[in-house]
């Protein structure tokens, strides 16, 4: 593997990329982890994915299509639309198994032809649209964190829509999104934590819970079919009357017969409004069901399979297969080029049970006064209500005027601001001892001078990605090297110190990144490759520079890193010892600190 080198790396538009692009990236993603085509396209008013593939074709052709919203619907927003689709494809919604089963449970309604089979198929359909949604969403999030999150919140949102129906489905959706209020009062209301049985699992489960809760969708089915001859019965009524009222010729007779006309119409209309209800329980996501693709030769699901004799013990085994599966899709995103923001990032607290004393430098001390001593903040006049000396200008300004300041004092200009962003990987607990000394000694150094700022932050990733931390007010690096972290995620160092010197007031600031070693980056369990991690390192130090031209990278125990030389250029210092660490802060640092202050 080539690693790049900081000029390798540019920044251009496309690294802040467009929506669209994005979508295009993360699909390509599970594209190369399902062995599949993924195609994205925008549509109006729909979300969905479909199963494109071709079995008939001699080649077999695999691939998926995913529609998005354009403009993004109500509630939804586009990343998470994304996120859902692709979790379909991802997590296999598209068994022809499962399509087929409900459709021979339809078949028992009725011939493929008729309206009773359409019926029992839409609404075997429905619920198990649903329950698949729960089911997706929460492997998703066992991936990737962050966006569970947002899952949540869009059903949160999407919840203040629903309306109160008593039907199996709606309740199921009641509860995926967050309304117990009209789960309660639904003679169905029991079936709701049915739900969560698919949580973590594999698409037997969602079939499983299908079968469990069958009985209640086929007595809607039962109703939707009365219904479905009284709104016939009712039909021919109102046709009945209406021919007799085209015939008559006799006036008395035709007002009468407009009268029943009427008022058969009305309670034909009332029945559609009533079955209109039943037809579309579900319709909150406005998306478009994701249907597999089959070629009719499906076999279905078995009883024995779908828990009939021991339900526990087949979402168990649906659940150990779905464990398995999200290892292997872990392990087909190894080598992933997708750097993440972080999913969130957690202030961590300092662990202050074994405190290290740290070993000031003091000929470093004396170096860094002396430097600073030379490099006081030179003051300007400013005309002032007290002070040594008079300005006859402003005097006579106040005479005249009743008002103002007359005296000169000496004001302090802007300071210098310094943040020490330090690596808190695992790694750096060997190096721990020596950086706890620095930091110490520019502490010492700097402590009745009012016109510097040192901040210091300490920051690490877990498995995840998701980044730990924290900050060390003056005093407390003592307690750095009982610290524990994990990986190193450089790009975020950078970038987090970077944002925390602009909160800093002094008008001239620099940045020192203090690392043991290359970046080492985890993304939802899997390590990131070094040349992705690189290039994303690179990017934010580029960035950064961009608002902090003042930069000094110090790598801490071990050598001339050509690797971190090809990052930073001439801004990488190799620091193995603790002399080393001296001569950096009384040469490279003290240089530093002087172009800083000349600015």
């Amino acid at each position: 593997m080539v690693l790049p080198k900081s000029t390798d790396v540019t920044l251009n538009a496309n690294d802040f990329l467009s929506e669209q692009d994005y979508d295009r990236k993360k699909a390509g993603i599970i594209s190369r982890v399902v062995n599949a085509s993924i195609d994205v396209h925008y549509a109006k008013g729909i979300n969905c994915a479909q199963d494109i593939s071709d079995p008939k074709s001699d080649e077999e052709r695999k691939g998926f299509r995913i529609t998005k919203a354009k403009p993004k619907l109500k509630g939804i927003d586009g990343n998470t639309a994304m996120n859902h689709e692709l979790a379909h494809v991802l997590f296999n919604s598209f068994d022809p198994r499962a399509l087929q089963t409900i459709k021979d449970w339809a078949f028992q309604w009725g011939a493929t032809s008729t309206p009773a089979y359409g019926k029992a198929f839409q609404v075997y359909h429905t619920a198990m649209n649903v329950i698949e949604d729960q089911r997706i969403e929460s492997l998703w999030g066992r991936i990737y964190l962050g966006n569970f999150r947002d899952f949540i919140r869009v059903r949160k949102k999407l919840g203040k829509e629903l309306t109160f129906i008593d039907h199996p489905s709606a309740v199921l959706l009641a509860e995926r999104f967050f309304r117990p209020d009209l789960v309660t009062p639904s003679k169905y209301a029991h079936v709701a934590p049915f739900i969560h049985d698919v949580e973590g699992k594999d698409l037997k489960a969602t079939m499983i819970v299908m079968k469990r809760i069958k009985p209640y969708l086929d007595e809607q089915i039962e109703i939707n079919n009365v219904q479905q001859v009284e709104y016939k019965t009712q039909h021919d009524k109102y046709r009945e009357v209406a021919g007799k009222l085209s015939d008559s010729t006799d006036q008395f007779e035709s007002a009468r017969l407009v009268k029943k006309r009427n008022h058969e119409y009305e309670k034909l209309k009332e029945m559609s409004v009533s079955q209109h209800k039943l037809d579309e329980p579900v319709d909150t996501e406005r998306r478009q069901p994701p249907v597999p693709n089959n070629t009719g030769e499906e076999s279905i699901y078995t009883d024995d399979e779908l828990g009939t004799n021991n339900y526990e013990e087949s979402l168990k085994s649906s659940e150990e297969q779905a464990t398995q599966e999200l290892q292997e899709i872990k392990q087909s995103m190894e080598g992933s080029d997708m750097v993440k923001v972080p999913s969130y990032v957690r202030e961590k607290s300092i662990d202050k049970r074994a405190p290290h004393t740290p070993v000031i430098d003091k000929h470093v001390v004396a170096n860094f006064k002396g430097l600073l001593r030379t490099f006081k903040e030179k003051t300007h006049e400013d005309a002032s209500d007290e002070g040594y000396d008079l300005d006859i200008g402003e005097y006579i300004n106040m005479k005249a005027n009743g008002y103002g300041d007359c005296f000169i004092e000496d004001k302090d200009t802007n300071g210098l601001s310094i943040v020490l962003s330090i690596d808190g990987s695992g790694s750096m607990a060997s190096h721990n001892g020596m950086v706890a000394n620095m930091v110490a000694t520019m502490e010492e150094a700097t402590k009745n001078e009012k016109e510097i700022e040192i901040r210091t932050i300490v920051w690490s990733s877990d498995h995840r990605g998701n980044v730990a931390l924290q900050r060390f007010n003056k005093g407390d690096i003592k307690y750095l090297p009982s610290q524990r972290g994990g990986y190193t995620p450089t790009h975020f160092g950078i970038e987090a110190g970077s944002k925390e010197l602009a909160k800093m007031n002094g008008r001239r600031k620099l940045l020192v990144v203090i690392t043991d070693g290359y970046p080492n980056y985890h993304n939802n369990g899997v390590k990131v490759r070094t040349d992705a991690t690189a290039s994303a390192t690179i990017k934010s130090y580029k960035k950064a520079l961009r608002t902090t031209p003042n930069i000094a990278v110090v790598g801490v125990g071990f050598g001339n890193n050509s690797m971190m030389s090809n990052m930073f250029g001439n801004k990488y210092i190799s620091c193995r010892s603790m002399n080393e660490v001296g001569r950096f802060m009384t040469t490279t640092l003290r240089k530093e600190i002087v172009r800083v202050m000349k600015r």
